[in-house]
């Protein structure tokens, strides 16, 4: 089997992540290679990475960015900085933003060793367009959980005038991929634009307030998986949300990461 350089070995993995090639994307690490990536506390085993994070999406991924930080490149003792531009078309708007996920990859012996995702880069994809507004729909009086619940099925139907109708005209959306908080449109555009897979609200706390939406604060948590890779994964995340609400619009959202799960409720 022909040895591969490390561009070539960044290249394949760009084009496994985005065929949802399990199999393929796999191969390309040692057996006890590590991600480490914002969304997990801890670096996680390549498998889990993949299912938990992969599984529920569908879109493009491209090398926008690509820079030798140690060694020659011939894949023989190598570390590079790479950013994967990644988009898609589930919704159904001419996105305005685009994101790119800056990686550095660790190769050794012409496999990857480890993985350090730093998050995610947003940019102006269409610099001359005005913002879009998306906030179209008048939900009336809508309680916390009821808005938490439109939460997951906004972002499941891929629905982004329905997601982004649910918050206050200045809300403000904190991921933990991303260095600062961000308009919920924003969110919407880069990160639900090849999300394809399942979400469903799997616990709600109310933190303060009696919960009628007037004038909240809740945590949530939401199961998510998917089946583009052919299979039902084992692995699934549940990513950890906590939410200011007033007026019954949210207000303030923080998106803290995955904790991993082999079942969904």
């Amino acid at each position: 089997m022909k040895k591969l350089s490390t561009r070539e070995i960044v290249s394949t993995l760009g084009e496994m992540w985005e065929n949802n090639n399990f199999d393929g994307y796999v191969s390309l690490f040692t057996k006890d290679a590590l991600v480490s990536h914002p969304y997990f506390s801890q670096p996680v085993k390549v498998a889990v990475a993949m299912e938990v994070i992969n599984a529920p999406v569908q879109g493009y991924t491209n090398i926008v960015g690509y820079e030798q930080v140690l060694g020659n490149g011939n894949g023989e003792d190598d570390i590079v900085r790479v950013k994967f531009q990644e988009t898609g078309d589930q919704i159904d708007e001419d996105v305005k933003y685009i994101g790119s996920m800056i990686v550095y990859v660790y190769i050794r012996d012409h496999v990857i060793y480890k993985i350090d995702t730093k998050g995610v880069e947003i940019e102006l994809l269409q610099k001359s367009t005005e913002d879009i507004n998306y906030r179209t729909i008048d939900y009336g009086d809508l309680t916390s959980k009821e808005v938490a619940e439109k939460l997951a099925e906004t972002w499941e139907c891929n629905n982004i005038n329905e997601f982004v109708s649910l918050f206050s005209d200045d809300a403000k959306i904190k991921h933990v991929v991303l260095d600062k908080e961000e308009a919920p449109q924003v969110i919407a555009e880069v990160m639900n634009c090849n999300a394809k897979g399942i979400t469903r609200l799997s616990d709600y706390a109310l933190l303060k307030g009696d919960g009628s939406g007037e004038d909240d604060v809740i945590e949530l948590t939401f199961d998510e998986t998917g089946t583009e890779m052919g299979y039902k994964p084992s692995n699934i995340g549940k990513i950890m949300v906590s939410a200011t609400v007033k007026k019954h619009r949210i207000s303030y959202l923080k998106i803290y990461g995955y904790k991993i799960s082999n079942s969904l409720r």
